[in-house]
């Protein structure tokens, strides 16, 4: 047996050929970004072999970091409704027309009382996030899904946070999209300032992490030593003179870009630090008693009842408002931020339905033994039926209805292209330039057929 050849171990080759992988799809990734080869000859290919190298050994750290974290992939299951809509909120933001507008809307935006409307939207949707994922990761823990936390579980405390702070990220994001299609930015070197904003944004997640864990959190953390804090502090300094540089320096930057950078990081670091200050103590831990139990219970009982309730008043408020008169509120508060809003609002209608339910059967009212599950399972179809009966009774789309035979095509517009998809609609730029030419000529027309005098 002990000549028997021994199989190797690769482990240890592995990874680190992952990682070299890894740092040659970013160094391929640069280059083709910047040099921009042509992809047809041989040379032109080794940016994109490189880059796809790259991405292959990014989903494989990424596959052996998620398979060391078991516990950390029964987090995302259990906040899997504010996930659901941070990724509709990326569609929505990112691929469809009226959501990347936002971004060109804020672009243009110089008024101080529109973005502190947009600071407290994007607090509101973050705090929905947080608050609907905090849910999520209790009710695993009660199931006995999820371990009881000791106070170093790194996969409990944060994701949430990071679930609400994506709010402020796609924010950036959208803002940064918007800013590239500029001129300021497309037609010189300063592109990489288009990005200023969602680095900000990262940023700052960093250093209120660093924050929490050095000075705020009173879970178990690494030793609090001297150089921690000159690192903080540093990166603080780094990341004020960054946004104040992209802010104030560059003078082509439009106003709109910089202020909304300044404003949508401001919003994340309230939020951030609010939470940590919220969310500092310490769990109880598995060997607490039955009274510490008890009492902590009814703290987060009340702690979360407050916020479903006040997270709920707000929604009904705002939506009460709309209601009387959306262009009003429209008008007040602008496109984007009841955009933002309206995503936080979900979640808060979603939260209060779901506690309404949840207290409405403890007291009996669908019976003695009803489940809250069943309550809620009636209750979904009840509103989807709701919905669909009166879709079908009050056909709102319908602008103008056709039944007389009188929709008829002018012939004027006979030989013009219809629009099939919102992206293939005419820009304002070509909407313009076909009026200005119709105006002129039916100014033609009106002159050449006026009297004589």
């Amino acid at each position: 047996m002990g000549n028997l050849p021994q199989r190797p171990n690769t482990g240890f080759r592995f990874w680190p050929v992952m990682w070299f992988l890894l740092i040659l799809g970013l160094v391929a990734g640069g280059i083709k970004a910047l040099w921009q080869p042509d992809a047809a000859t041989g040379i032109g290919l080794l940016p994109g072999i490189g880059l796809w190298s790259g991405a292959l050994a990014l989903c494989a750290l990424l596959l052996r970091l998620l398979s060391n974290a078991p516990y950390f992939l029964q987090a995302l299951g259990a906040m899997w409704r504010p996930l659901v809509l941070v990724l509709a909120a990326a569609y929505l933001l990112f691929s469809n027309d009226q959501g990347r507008e936002l971004g060109v809307s804020l672009m243009a935006e110089n008024s101080a009382l529109r973005l502190f409307f947009l600071f407290l939207a994007l607090i509101y949707w973050a705090a929905n996030n947080w608050h609907t994922a905090r849910l999520g990761l209790r009710a695993a823990v009660h199931r006995g899904g999820i371990p009881v936390p000791r106070g170093n579980d790194k996969w409990l405390f944060w994701p949430p946070r990071l679930l609400g702070v994506c709010a402020h990220l796609f924010a950036a994001i959208n803002l940064s999209l918007a800013a590239a299609h500029q001129p300021e930015f497309a037609d010189s070197t300063l592109w990489p300032v288009v990005w200023a904003a969602p680095l900000a944004i990262a940023l700052t997640t960093a250093l209120v992490w660093a924050l929490d864990r050095l000075s705020l959190s009173q879970r178990p953390s690494p030793k609090r030593t001297r150089l921690a804090w000159i690192a903080a502090a540093a990166g603080a300094v780094v990341l004020l003179g960054g946004v104040a540089l992209v802010a104030f320096a560059v003078r082509s930057v439009p106003s709109g870009f910089s202020w909304g950078t300044v404003w949508i990081s401001a919003s994340a670091v309230v939020f951030l630090i609010g939470i940590s200050l919220l969310r500092r103590r310490s769990p109880l831990g598995p060997n607490a008693t039955a009274a510490q139990r008890q009492t902590d219970d009814r703290r987060e009982n009340r702690e979360i009842t407050v916020f479903t309730a006040g997270l709920f008043a707000i929604a009904v408020a705002i939506a009460g408002a709309t209601w009387i008169n959306p262009i009003a509120v429209g008008r007040f508060f602008g496109s984007m931020v009841v955009a933002y809003f309206a995503l936080g609002a979900i979640l808060a209608l979603v939260n209060a339905c779901e506690a309404a339910i949840f207290w409405t059967t403890q007291k009996g009212w669908f019976g003695p033994g009803a489940r809250p599950r069943v309550v809620g399972a009636y209750a979904v179809a009840f509103v989807i039926g709701l919905a669909v009966l009166n879709a079908w009774l009050h056909p709102f789309h319908r602008v103008r209805p056709c039944d007389g035979g009188d929709c008829v095509v002018p012939p004027s517009a006979a030989s013009v292209p219809v629009a099939k998809l919102p992206d293939e609609r005419p820009t304002v730029a070509a909407a313009a330039s076909v009026w200005y030419e119709q105006a002129k000529t039916a100014h033609k027309n009106a002159g050449r057929d006026a009297p004589c005098r």
